[in-house]
């Protein structure tokens, strides 16, 4: 189980069932286990619907995964033109309004995103890996 207090996102998911046997290992159940006087409602998962022998399909693992922040620095040393070609290719990708926010680190760069920019690098034969402003180890929600 974490110990102290968690930041889960507004209207997480949550699970309340102490009996299923995935419960300690997911983050459903440990938002549940984490909440604090503050919140006055909820969104619940049925305990009931699941049977404590089933794998749930609702398993969200607790460990943690490198995030990246920031993309300041992602196409500061390309040339110009392929880093115009990678920005709106990211755009096109995330959207601009998250692709902003992620320039800004206003929202983590979770793997899988992470791999969609490594792939647009590719796709136009930049060789060095993407450059991240920062890391750090977050849960992925």
């Amino acid at each position: 189980m974490i110990m102290g207090m968690i930041s889960q996102p507004n209207n997480y998911l949550m699970c309340q069932n102490a009996h299923c046997s995935c419960a300690k290992n997911c983050l459903h159940y440990i938002a549940y286990e984490n909440l604090d006087d503050t919140t006055d409602s909820l969104d619940m998962l049925n305990p009931k619907k699941f049977n404590k022998s089933e794998k749930c399909m609702y398993f969200k693992p607790s460990e943690k995964v490198k995030v990246a922040w920031g993309l300041t620095k992602l196409l500061s040393m390309l040339p110009y033109e392929s880093a115009k070609a990678i920005r709106k290719a990211l755009i096109s990708r995330f959207s601009k309004t998250r692709y902003y926010r992620y320039y800004r680190s206003e929202l983590p760069i979770y793997p899988a995103a992470q791999k969609v920019i490594e792939t647009v690098f590719q796709k136009y034969n930049i060789t060095t890996p993407p450059v991240y402003d920062r890391f750090s180890e977050e849960y992925e929600w």
